[in-house]
């Protein structure tokens, strides 16, 4: 029974040790929550928001452990003959630990970039996701150094014979970073660009860009994400160039019945006249050089009504008048003479766009019946 309470200066030791670590694991807790608070104050007060946005990613929580680790590593030499495999896995504890508090300074770093309104459209998530890949992987060699008892740079050269596989492994890292380095060389696709990717049905705002996906939410809200090296392949139309100049296109065509198309004579110009809302028209139109110069070629219908679109178009206030605006006539069809009325409007919007566009198609349907012009019109027959 006496034999139960001799303890040898070994055993004594490990208790101890026992002791140690679990001292610093209250330590831990107390310096948490001690520590916590006076930084939550800290940060309150500092102008900056970026140790606002450091405390939020668990960088605190992570640099505090350091100090239980470094008191346990202290007295590590309690163990005896053990304390050479206690310390192994003491250094890969502060190998992960010390990655983990770098991933968290880079993921805070990433946040307050990405909040900066002047700086956010230009992504570098990708090129920091690349850095965490690298840092990690380093990690994973130093562990391996650690357990091996090897240098990390004689298993790095162990594992270039591997190079093939470990292509195939970051096939995709590897094409996503390099186009990544496209898309900002080139300046190719920001945040709040709207892109269309029609092999991945996206057609919206881009609202994130990363190492391996680009994340669109489509106007009907839903969010398709495209692999980033894929975007390269298929293919994709970006629309930023309408937020910068504050112009849209309006590209809309009508068929004209070719039966409809006749000279126009003094029947059809008295007919003309008597519509107030073409009295302006016509008084430009008439004094036009390329009226008074058709002498060789019959003034048509047609001829007017394209002449009195151009007229109609230049004189809407949403409508740019120093960009291309005209009213042309496209390679005829079966059904008869297409009419392409091609302008730029400043309402840049989904909505306000689409309503406007329609106005002016509706105003030039109806109005083709001043100048005795037929819209084609596809009639059934038969059953």
């Amino acid at each position: 029974m006496k034999e139960l309470f001799e303890f040898t200066s070994t055993d004594k030791n490990l208790f101890i040790f026992l002791g140690v670590v679990a001292g610093s694991v209250v330590l831990y807790w107390i310096l948490q929550a001690v520590a916590l608070k006076v930084v939550v104050k800290l940060v309150k007060r500092t102008i900056t928001k970026f140790d606002d946005i450091l405390f939020n990613k668990r960088f605190v929580r992570r640099v505090i452990l350091l100090v239980p680790t470094i008191i346990i590593n202290k007295y590590v030499w309690l163990t005896g003959e053990n304390a050479p495999d206690v310390k192994i896995f003491l250094y890969v504890w502060y190998t992960l630990l010390s990655i983990l508090i770098v991933f968290s300074a880079i993921d805070a770093f990433i946040e307050l970039y990405e909040r900066h309104e002047g700086l956010n459209r230009k992504s570098l998530k990708g090129y920091l996701q690349i850095i965490k890949i690298v840092l990690g992987f380093w990690a994973l060699v130093v562990i391996a150094g650690i357990f091996t008892d090897q240098s990390p740079w004689s298993i790095i050269t162990g594992l270039s014979a591997l190079t093939a596989v470990l292509m195939l492994v970051f096939r995709d890292t590897i094409l996503s970073f390099i186009v990544n380095i496209q898309i900002n060389s080139y300046d190719l696709v920001e945040k709040g660009d709207w892109i269309e990717v029609p092999a991945f049905s996206a057609d919206g705002t881009v609202t994130d860009i990363s190492l391996h996906t680009i994340k669109v939410q489509n106007g009907d809200n839903t969010i398709s994400i495209i692999p980033t090296y894929k975007l390269m392949e298929v293919g994709y139309k970006n629309s930023r160039r309408i937020q910068e100049l504050k112009s849209r296109r309006i590209k809309k065509s009508v068929v004209i019945d070719s039966s409809s198309i006749k000279s126009v004579d003094d029947v059809l110009m008295d007919h003309l006249k008597a519509r107030p809302v073409l009295k302006e028209f016509l008084e430009e139109f008439l004094e036009s050089d390329e009226y008074k110069n058709s002498n060789e070629v019959d003034v048509t219908n047609l001829m007017l009504f394209r002449h009195y679109i151009r007229w109609f178009l230049n004189r809407q206030e949403r409508i740019r008048s120093d960009l291309n605006i005209s009213a042309r006539l496209l390679q005829p069809i079966e059904s008869g003479f297409p009419l392409e009325i091609y302008a730029f409007t400043t309402e840049t919007t989904f909505a306000k766009y689409e309503d406007f566009q329609a106005q002016l198609l509706e105003h030039i349907v109806a109005s083709s019946h001043y100048f005795d012009i037929v819209i084609f019109r596809k009639t059934l027959t038969g059953v």
